[in-house]
């Protein structure tokens, strides 16, 4: 081979070389990942805590019977109004009926029986007052008749009262002022006691049950006002007031049993609904970041990835309260440090990284 062409061909090789060199460093270069980031900063938080609940009615029942017997009427159905003491179905009750007429005679001999006993009984002490009559006659035939009579008196009244309890208990009514939801029997059918045949609810107040963290809990109290808001009934904003706090978390879901009572008038709101609540809270100063930081979030705790000498590095969190935007941090991050926004599912923990602060502060 000719030297001079063998000189250029290897010069060429070696150009090559080294621009292929040259682009893969540039390359290298230009594969950091650039991520938006902000730096943790103290401010205060305009607690506005945002909670989701489920309404429930302020009274519901299952109506049920005292006794056995065949179903007379049923004057209600489901959707049915009703007023408390209202009847709301009864059992047939004739014999009853002539039960209350048997111990209403019996109660009338018993009363005749007496109020003679009662004549007897006063001649007897004048008797014994003058000394016209042992003390022995007077117990045996003034006094002791007397007792009788008017024991006897007592045990017809008893009847009678009895006789027309069971009579009232044919009747069922409404043990207060609501709305049927369910109707579980038909006139003619034969009614268990205890056995539920109706069943209600008051809906003219409803509460929503929500479940709150430890790290919220101690900011509400009982008589505290919240916005409630129901997208399944109406687009308006209703007002509740926090009508009970748990003072013990629930074992299995470690939250604490809230209760915000809501008027509810025209019955819009049904139990069931889902709620989205705002209870306006306490202003909170402490390091302030942005919700968009935060991932893997479990109740009070979540992560990050901090900047940490151009790479990405993930910290563990404890935070507290939260507004639309930011939350409390409570441990885990100091002051000016510099945390990535929104970081994607697939960052690695010590990834080389490019940040760009879009925001210096919160």
């Amino acid at each position: 081979m000719n030297l001079s062409l063998y000189r250029g061909r290897l010069v060429c090789l070696v150009l090559v070389a080294l621009f292929l060199i040259g682009g893969c460093s540039e390359n290298t270069s230009d594969s950091k990942q650039v991520f938006s980031g902000v730096r943790v900063e103290n401010g205060i938080l305009q607690s506005q805590t945002a909670i989701n609940g489920k309404l429930e009615a302020v009274q519901n029942a299952s109506v049920v019977s005292k006794v056995s017997g065949k179903v007379q009427a049923v004057n209600v159905d489901v959707g049915s109004v009703v007023k408390q003491g209202q009847v709301l179905m009864n059992l047939e009750a004739d014999d009853l009926e002539a039960n209350i007429q048997l111990a209403q005679a019996a109660l009338d001999t018993a009363q005749i029986a007496y109020e003679l006993a009662t004549k007897n009984y006063e001649r007897g002490k004048v008797l014994i007052a003058s000394a016209a009559l042992s003390q022995a006659s007077f117990d045996d035939n003034y006094d002791g008749p007397y007792r009788k009579m008017e024991a006897a008196l007592r045990s017809a009244q008893a009847s009678l009262e009895k006789a027309h309890i069971a009579y009232h208990d044919t009747f069922i009514r409404a043990p207060f002022s609501g709305v049927i939801t369910t109707k579980n029997i038909n006139p003619g059918e034969i009614v268990l006691p205890q056995v539920p045949v109706i069943t209600m609810v008051n809906i003219d107040q409803v509460l929503v049950k929500l479940g709150v963290g430890e790290s919220q809990i101690n900011q509400l109290k009982t008589g505290q006002t919240a916005e409630v808001m129901v997208a399944a009934a109406a687009k308006q904003t209703f007002t509740g007031t926090i009508s009970a706090i748990s003072p013990a978390a629930d074992l299995q879901t470690k939250a604490y049993t809230v209760k915000i009572q809501v008027d509810n008038p025209r019955h819009v709101l049904k139990p069931g609904m889902f709620a989205e609540v705002k209870i306006n809270t306490q202003p909170e100063p402490g390091l302030l970041l942005p919700k968009t930081a935060l991932i893997d979030k479990a109740g009070d705790s979540c992560s990050v990835f901090a900047v940490e000498n151009g790479k990405a590095k993930k910290r563990e969190l404890v935070v507290g309260g939260s507004d639309q935007q930011n939350t409390l941090v409570l441990s885990g991050l100091k002051e000016g440090e510099t945390v990535i926004l929104a970081a994607p599912a697939d960052l690695q923990d010590g990834q080389q990284v490019q940040i760009r602060v879009d925001n210096p502060a919160i």
